[in-house]
């Protein structure tokens, strides 16, 4: 039998999450294992709503899931989300079914710092050789310009954290 019970407590003991629920009421706290996809390590938040349900072994009962109460994928779509201490979406990746990913929103784009990094200070030499040039002229005809050359550092706007193709 598969019945919902609310999150008491979550934490981590000996490597492993344990998931505290009020099964039966309030008195009757309970551990059962939690079931989830490979690869995924997530933790609920005291409060939320829990699937929970006995197995074969009267011993061995089990989480199979959470009732999500913000749900916002369409339909061949995933997002991943966390939430903070007040329940509130804190971070989100969201893949969607229009073949783009949205990191934590969709206002601006991810680049590929090394081919811009390389683009931009290509084109600061032939700003600064131009520069030279316009000089060159200036003096030819008796004047006088001393040119400031340019240069560009885009490194604090390169995300390590981030990888692409």
């Amino acid at each position: 039998m598969i019945f919902t019970t609310y999150i008491k407590n979550v934490f981590i003991r000996a490597k492993q999450r344990i998931i505290q629920v009020m099964a039966m009421g309030e008195q009757d706290i309970r551990e059962p294992y939690e079931s989830m996809p490979f690869g995924i390590d997530s933790a609920p938040l005291d409060g939320m709503v829990a699937l929970y349900s006995d197995t074969s072994n009267s011993e061995e009962s089990v989480i199979i899931g959470y009732i999500n109460e913000n749900q916002v994928a369409k339909m061949g779509e995933i997002r991943l989300y966390s939430l903070d201490g007040n329940g509130d979406q804190s971070t989100f990746i969201h893949l969607k079914n229009n073949g783009t990913i949205e990191f934590m929103g969709n206002t601006h784009n991810l680049v590929r710092y090394m081919p811009l990094n390389l683009g931009l200070q290509e084109l600061v030499t032939k700003i600064n050789t131009e520069l030279s040039k316009i000089a060159t002229g200036i003096s030819g005809v008796g004047g006088v310009y001393l040119p400031t050359y340019t240069s560009l550092n885009i490194s604090n706007s390169k995300i390590d954290e981030l990888k692409t193709l």
